[in-house]
């Protein structure tokens, strides 16, 4: 049997996206939400009859608390973005909003660091309002731009180990403003003829008359779309650390 190493990047979303218990309590239709839910459907409640409910039952304020409170254990981590925040209120206020449907539609920015990532499969394709996508720190060789969303307009893939463009050129995103490439494998010489105008041409259209060739702009996408060589390790740099 051969051993596959690293995941998909549709199967490391699945993972997070169990990890916020949007179907299960806090959040979701359980029976903790009875008293303010009916056949799973939320209802307005006078928060002063809320009171003379069953004890085993949870207000909405109760369970907005311990996705929220520092000290709850269901509190995410630090540093989760304010998309996943408000998903978790919804999902306690409004559950029967959150189908599988509404999920994918939902989220307009992911992040998916340091997870074992070595597949950018075609399932993302179903994440079809994204526009950012964080692929940093994983095992990611190649990426095929036709498993990206046409919507995507930021690509961070520092720190992988991707060594051509080639599959990524091929028919990108039209939206895409940023492409992130620090730390990974590609040498610029034999890269060239992956970043050009005919490639990348919505590039050319949108950053050609803002920038000029003697004020390259690190991580603008515009360097490659111009072509110049000289330029393309401004591709390649790591982004900056902002304090």
């Amino acid at each position: 049997m051969i051993k596959m190493s690293g995941i998909s990047v549709s199967a490391a979303l699945k993972d997070q996206l169990q990890t916020l218990c949007l179907r299960s309590f806090p959040c979701g239709s359980g029976s903790w939400a009875h008293s303010y839910l009916k056949n799973g459907k939320s209802i307005s409640v006078d928060p002063l009859l809320e009171m003379g409910n069953d004890p085993q039952r949870e207000s909405l304020d109760d369970l907005n608390d311990l996705v929220t409170c520092d000290c709850s254990p269901w509190k995410l981590e630090d540093g989760c973005s304010p998309e996943i925040h408000h998903l978790r209120l919804l999902a306690i206020k409004c559950p029967e909003n959150i189908t599988d449907q509404f999920v994918y539609s939902y989220f307009t920015s992911l992040r998916v660091v340091d997870k074992e990532v070595s597949d950018v499969d075609e399932h993302l394709l179903r994440f079809h309002n994204l526009k950012e996508l964080v692929l940093s720190v994983n095992k990611i060789k190649t990426v095929h731009s036709s498993n990206l969303p046409r919507t995507l307009k930021v690509l961070e893939l520092c720190s992988n180990q991707i060594s051509s463009l080639k599959e990524l050129s091929t028919n990108p995103p039209p939206t895409l403003q940023h492409l992130g490439l620090a730390y990974n494998k590609i040498q610029c010489s034999s890269e060239n003829m992956y970043l050009t105008a005919e490639q990348w041409s919505i590039w050319v259209l949108k950053d050609r008359n803002s920038y000029k060739a003697s004020e390259p702009t690190e991580g603008s996408a515009f360097i490659a779309a111009l072509g110049v060589a000289d330029y393309i390790p401004e591709m390649l740099r790591p982004p900056s650390n902002h304090s």
